[in-house]
């Protein structure tokens, strides 16, 4: 790596914080779930505007990075429409949810079927990061994506070992099943600050 490249790397604008902030909130929310202070959509809302407000930045930072360092390719920028068109509709899918649930009202299978809309949002997102390691040209930008998918993997397994131990030992109640992937993006976030780390 030139002197020049260095440089430029070291000045583009980091995610790093915004990750760490996106983790401590899942982090909170997790907590606040097990001690059963988040027991309905208004008490969980808190918890969810400061990670929607931390995933707006690492999308903004992340561009803003690509288009300084000249890795903005075809790929990257298919990956971004596709991944916040994912996650506009994971979240308002959430939003209406919530919105359905406060205002009372609907019928019981209109509930079940807004229910399932989340999940399609949350694999829209699971498939444009594997979708973007199979689009990239370039082995380099390539290699980092297949190192944050590893990383994410192995946060995500060793997440959830460790959860069920502790749920095991009667520490905590078993949380909904559907909150790992919360852990998997986190873990997409810890691979993305690794590999900014180490350019």
């Amino acid at each position: 790596m030139t002197e020049t490249t260095r440089e430029l790397f070291q000045q583009a604008p980091r995610t790093g914080p915004w990750i760490i902030g996106y983790v401590l909130s899942i982090a909170a929310f997790f907590a606040a779930s097990s001690a059963g202070i988040v027991n309905s959509p208004g008490t969980a809302a808190p918890f969810w505007i400061p990670v929607l407000g931390c995933t707006v930045m690492i999308i903004y930072t992340s561009w803003k990075r690509h288009r300084m360092l000249g890795t903005l390719s075809d790929a990257v920028r298919k990956f971004w429409r596709r991944i916040v068109v994912s996650a506009g509709f994971m979240f308002g899918s959430f939003c209406l949810l919530a919105f359905g649930q406060m205002v009372g009202g609907w019928s019981g299978r209109v509930l079940q079927l807004i229910e399932y809309l989340p999940i399609l949002g949350f694999a829209g997102m699971i498939w444009c990061v594997h979708q973007y390691a199979i689009d990239e040209d370039d082995e380099y930008l390539r290699s980092q994506s297949i190192r944050q998918l590893l990383i994410a993997s192995f946060v995500t397994v060793m997440g959830g070992l460790l959860w069920s131990g502790i749920v095991q030992a009667g520490w905590v109640g078993s949380p909904d099943i559907g909150q790992i992937i919360l852990v998997w993006f986190g873990g997409l976030g810890i691979g993305r600050l690794y590999n900014e780390l180490r350019p």
